[in-house]
């Protein structure tokens, strides 16, 4: 069972997920172009893409300044 608070949780990451790969395809880059340039690997973009993974505050704010996402 699902609780409402765990329903927000994941929608939230789906969202971050989807901002992040339409920035990503925006600026023309793989998962796996995006994950070098992140210092990940393209499985873990795939996963905070998806929603499945909480993205570490290093990777945010990194994928933030490549990505040019402005905050």
């Amino acid at each position: 069972m699902t609780t409402a608070h765990g329903e927000g949780e994941t929608g939230i990451l789906r969202c971050f997920g989807q901002q992040l790969r339409l920035l990503r395809t925006s600026r023309g880059l793989t998962r796996a172009e995006l994950g070098a340039k992140l210092s990940y690997g393209e499985d873990m973009v795939a996963s905070v893409e998806l929603g499945r993974r909480i993205p570490k505050p290093e990777f945010i704010e990194r994928a933030d300044a490549v990505l040019e996402a402005g905050g």
